[in-house]
């Protein structure tokens, strides 16, 4: 996530250097590197340039970023490129495998940040299992945790302050308060569809056009696999089975789950209101959720 000259930067932040030549001076970098690196941090939310001064952002996970790197210079080498994502992962105990799959580079990237911060303590090993080494650096896991939790709610692909439903390397489904450039999705074509629906908010994602009806019903999934909203719930069902029988096939890990709530004919799936409310709501755009 971090680039090295980043977390230089902001170790040195972290120790009150403030304006651009004072940068210049604590890290080695040219004015020009340190316009640039504060430029892409600032891209990744992380500070601003306030008249001339180098401010950081108010980030739980930067605050705690900055403690670790305090009280040791190796942190700055250690958790840059893919290392702060290494620690994040081994937050519980995994092989360098696991970690590989989980973050999508390979083992050997992996095993090398792993050898560098067994060389320091910062893990421990059990096995071919490894994890923080919390004894020796108490102020990690607190980093690990508030970076997993930053992690999951920000994409440099979206405007800060979105809500992040899904990302991946070819995709990312969020919504936003504000009318965006982006492809709109999910509840918010609702309305191209016939079914009136009031958003509080609207839902994007970053295809080039309009996402197919199948995109639609899946990028609605990303969401309610989320947002644990009866409202929501039962307006993805609604616009699920209009366009079930369709021929565009739809495969997403909830589909089980609606299958179960238009099975259950009496009572009612956690997590859901009963079929008998939905229906009544179903029946205003002309849709039989009884009807299999």
């Amino acid at each position: 996530m971090y680039s090295k000259p980043e977390l230089l930067l902001l170790s040195h932040v972290g120790r009150g250097a403030a304006s651009v030549a004072d940068l210049c001076t604590a890290t080695g970098l040219s004015k020009v590197q340190v316009y640039r690196t504060v430029a892409s941090l600032d891209k990744k939310g992380a500070v601003r340039l306030d008249s001339g001064g180098v401010a950081v952002r108010d980030q739980a996970h930067l605050y705690a970023l900055m403690n670790v790197m305090h009280d040791s210079a190796s942190a700055v080498t250690l958790l840059a490129g893919n290392g702060l994502d290494v620690v994040k992962e081994l937050r519980e105990p995994r092989t360098a495998r696991d970690v590989s799959q989980r973050l999508g580079v390979s083992q050997r990237t992996v095993s090398r940040s792993i050898k560098g911060m067994m060389n320091v303590g910062m893990l421990s090993k059990d096995g071919d299992t490894y994890t923080i080494n919390a004894r020796m650096w108490p102020e990690l896991p607190p980093l690990a945790d508030r970076y997993a939790d930053y992690a999951e709610s920000f994409d440099e692909r979206v405007p800060i302050g979105s809500r992040i439903y899904r990302k991946s390397k070819g995709s990312v489904v969020f919504s936003n308060d504000r009318d965006l450039c982006f492809t709109k999705t999910a509840f918010s074509r609702f309305e191209e569809y016939g079914i009136g629906i009031y958003l509080d908010t609207h839902y994007y994602c970053d295809l080039a056009g309009p996402p197919t009806v199948g995109e639609i019903i899946s990028h609605c999934l990303d969401v309610i696999s989320v947002e644990r909203n009866w409202r929501l719930r039962m307006m993805a069902l609604i616009f699920y089975k209009k366009h079930r029988d369709g021929s565009e096939i739809v495969t997403h890990p909830m589909i089980a789950e609606l299958e179960q709530v238009l099975r259950t004919k009496v009572g009612k799936v956690e997590g859901w209101i009963p079929l008998r409310e939905m229906q009544e709501r179903a029946e205003m755009y002309g849709v039989d959720l009884y009807d299999d």
